[in-house]
């Protein structure tokens, strides 16, 4: 986060993702797909502003809109800066927001391992549905991280936070007193609705690490159905041979 000063007053700019909760970043998408704001993003994005004006006012809005400063001390601000000195213009403090507009690159996807006082379940196989038979309750568990991640249509993030209630969940203490174990809470789908709006409190550097990482668990998972099938067929056009 860094501090800009204007008109002798401090505001708050985020400039990473670890400066952004799940729940604002989730907002700040919203405010982006407006019907009024939709177009010019795209240019901006694609690198095909034709036109100056609009551009700068949307600049404007966008640092408005994230930084709440007053729109009347921006307007005092320079629309660029000059290179050789430090000094503050809505270019820069748009190019410093800019961030926000692009999914990040994440090469290696790690989950991290806990949050708070939720772990991950590490057990995620998207494959087991189709491969292995399943009790009930592991069904519509499985069945309950993918519908989630089925929700995440793309450039829309209303259900990340449901698909992070389902694979982070407390640990719950089991057996007798002589005998106690730690263990990750079972699937609950009505657990899962409340503990999905704390997740909206998660700073989205997190939050991509772990969208990722399930990301990546899901293509593997369905490379692994793939080529099950593929040697099952294999294995039925031998047996019709003999």
């Amino acid at each position: 986060m860094i501090t800009l000063e204007i008109e002798n007053k401090k505001y708050q700019c985020p400039n990473n993702y670890s400066d952004i909760t799940l729940g604002r970043f989730k907002q700040i998408q919203t405010w982006l797909e407006l019907e009024h704001n939709q177009p010019i993003v795209d240019k901006i994005i694609k690198s095909e502003v034709d036109d100056e004006e609009e551009a700068l006012n949307f600049y404007l809005d966008f640092i408005n809109y994230v930084t709440k400063i007053p729109k009347k001390y921006l307007m005092q601000v320079k629309p660029y800066g000059d290179d050789k000195i430090d000094e503050l213009s809505i270019q820069c403090v748009f190019e410093t927001l800019s961030f926000l507009l692009c999914v990040p690159q994440i090469e290696n996807p790690k989950p991290v391992e806990r949050i708070d006082n939720l772990y991950f379940i590490d057990k995620i196989d998207l494959n087991q549905a189709i491969l292995k038979d399943l009790t009930f309750r592991e069904y519509v568990e499985a069945n309950g991280v993918i519908k989630a991640f089925n929700e995440l249509k793309e450039g829309r993030y209303e259900y990340l936070n449901l698909l992070l209630a389902v694979m982070y969940r407390p640990k719950e203490t089991k057996g007798k007193l002589w005998w106690k174990k730690e263990v990750i809470e079972e699937y609950d789908s009505e657990k899962v609705k409340r503990r999905a709006e704390w997740f909206d409190n998660v700073n989205m550097d997190i939050i991509w690490n772990t969208l990722f990482f399930f990301m990546q668990s899901k293509t593997n998972s369905l490379k692994n159905i793939e080529a099950y099938f593929q040697e099952e067929m294999a294995k039925a056009q031998q047996d019709l041979k003999v």
